[in-house]
């Protein structure tokens, strides 16, 4: 296993030229971010190499859409209605265990939760409740 120095593309791929045609061959895997030149750059050098993204960067991705979601729904709920600002007020504190994976999040433990009129709930049952608010913010 090797790491590439970061840096520019010239960088790279005078780093990359160091290495022999054989070893060229034979890299099976490079994992890299999602910074698309990098798809293009690994490519020549490495014909026989398998791209894979890393798992942070995808989640990071993933994490950085479902925000712009969370808050474009926001955007579009009117704070002056009633009903409307209830779910922005449990929108906006909440989003993080939106975040969170079902194995993460507390099934068993009721706890009141202000932006539910003071209900006990568990942390499950406020991410059930939280999608519903809307349609855009279920699909995400």
């Amino acid at each position: 296993m090797t790491f590439c120095p970061a840096g520019e593309k010239k960088d790279l791929i005078a780093y990359f030229m160091c290495f022999t045609r054989k070893a060229h061959m034979g890299v099976r895997y490079i994992v890299t971010d999602m910074n698309a030149p990098y798809f293009s750059l690994v490519k020549e050098p490495f014909p026989n190499a398998q791209i894979i993204i890393d798992c942070f960067h995808i989640g990071q991705h993933l994490n950085k859409f479902f925000d712009r979601v969370r808050k474009r729904v926001m955007k579009k709920l009117n704070q002056k209605d009633a009903s409307q600002a209830k779910y922005y007020r449990q929108l906006k504190p909440l989003y993080k265990l939106l975040l969170k994976s079902d194995d993460e999040l507390d099934y068993t433990t009721f706890k009141k939760w202000q932006n539910f009129q003071w209900r006990y709930l568990t942390e499950s049952e406020v991410v059930d409740c939280l999608p519903s608010i809307s349609y855009e913010l279920k699909m995400a």
